[in-house]
């Protein structure tokens, strides 16, 4: 088979029982993609009036046809189940280094069932998979774990917030990248799933390699003409056009521009901090950044999303609490832009800003 794997992998936590089968060719090419396979699979599994936090709701992680390939930008996975926050079906795709592995490892759709007594993760290492016991885990945030695992492969996992079943909780892959804004880290926690390590060695089988490779220079050459600007800033660059076009989200989305929007930019970002681009797999944006030195070393610059979520949606134009609630939240598992508007609305009922917000931001830092 050409793109796909051809199989599926189920995995039932209730009674620990692993199933492999074909995946139907036409099903893949009818529903393309892996958001396309997920939601197909997902509908003809489950009941419209599942509980999502019920052992009965299923959780899809799926690859699509180009993942892991020479394609550029090819390194996501979807994620597909009934969202908690919305109570409808829910799709969220991720970058990073996970979805390129799990397609390595042979996996069109990984459907996880049932749920377990005690906390597991789940080991694929090519054919070798396994429910591993994860009381030693539980407990732990998401850079922990991901240490503690990385070892065995590319994770993707669960921080305390999944486990305490938030419905703001995202999975979170390779430490920072997310599968957010559904609730389905609240998913993983119900099934007492905290992790998934996954590490591949097939590479993806292609029809015809020489169109193939042809049809990949054509469209990298494309991506890097209107390109720089992500991978000079990030996600970042976004805000201050956003505020100049006025269409900015400021104090909880009654005004659509912030005055100090420039204090929170990615230009005031570059210019304060020594920054470095951070690819995922096979992509030539790099539009993910690091913080190289000084106070916050080692933290990732938060995305455009972030920065106006729990910057000026929040009247905040302290760059330095936004970085570092950043990491707290991509920790936690805990979805930025919900969190950051919850607090928003929180402040506009409470009919002030919270002050307390970016007092604790900067005690905790």
């Amino acid at each position: 088979m050409h793109g796909w794997t051809g199989k599926n992998v189920i995995i039932d936590l209730t009674d620990g029982k692993i199933i492999e089968n074909n995946s139907d060719l036409n099903e893949l090419r009818s529903y393309i993609g892996g958001r396309g396979l997920g939601v197909k699979l997902y509908y003809d599994l489950v009941t419209a009036d599942i509980d999502p936090l019920s052992p009965e709701n299923i959780l899809i992680f799926t690859t699509g046809p180009l993942t892991g390939t020479r394609a550029p930008l090819s390194g996501r996975h979807v994620m597909v189940s009934k969202s908690p926050l919305t109570g409808t079906i829910f799709d969220s795709s991720s970058g990073g280094f996970f979805g390129k592995e799990l397609k390595f490892a042979s996996v069109d759709a990984l459907i996880i069932k049932g749920a377990a007594d005690e906390p597991v993760y789940i080991s694929i290492q090519d054919d070798d998979i396994r429910i591993n016991n994860a009381n030693d885990l539980w407990g732990k945030n998401v850079r922990q774990c991901t240490d503690q695992l990385s070892g065995k492969g590319h994770v993707a996992c669960i921080g305390r917030a999944g486990e305490r079943l938030v419905p703001i909780a995202n999975v979170m892959n390779d430490y920072f990248h997310a599968c957010g804004r559904g609730g389905l880290g609240a998913v993983m926690g119900s099934k007492k799933l905290k992790a998934i390590v996954v590490k591949g060695t097939r590479k993806t089988v292609i029809a015809d390699e020489e169109r193939f490779e042809k049809g990949c220079k054509e469209a990298s050459n494309l991506i890097k003409k209107g390109s720089s600007g992500l991978s000079t800033y990030g996600t970042s660059a976004l805000l201050n056009l956003m505020n100049y076009q006025k269409i900015l989200p400021a104090g909880n989305f009654r005004k659509n521009e912030f005055n100090n929007a420039s204090m929170v930019s990615g230009e005031f970002i570059k210019e304060n901090y020594d920054i470095k681009g951070h690819a995922c797999y096979n992509c030539t944006i790099a539009c993910k950044h690091i913080i190289k030195s000084g106070a916050f070393e080692g933290y990732e610059v938060p995305e455009y999303e972030t920065l106006w979520s729990f910057g000026p949606d929040n009247n905040n134009s302290d760059i330095g609490s936004i970085i570092k609630v950043n990491r707290m939240c991509n920790d936690y598992g805990i979805d930025t832009i919900s969190a950051g508007s919850t607090i928003a609305a929180y402040a506009e009922i409470m009919g002030e800003d919270v002050k307390e917000f970016t007092e604790l931001v900067k005690k905790n830092r």
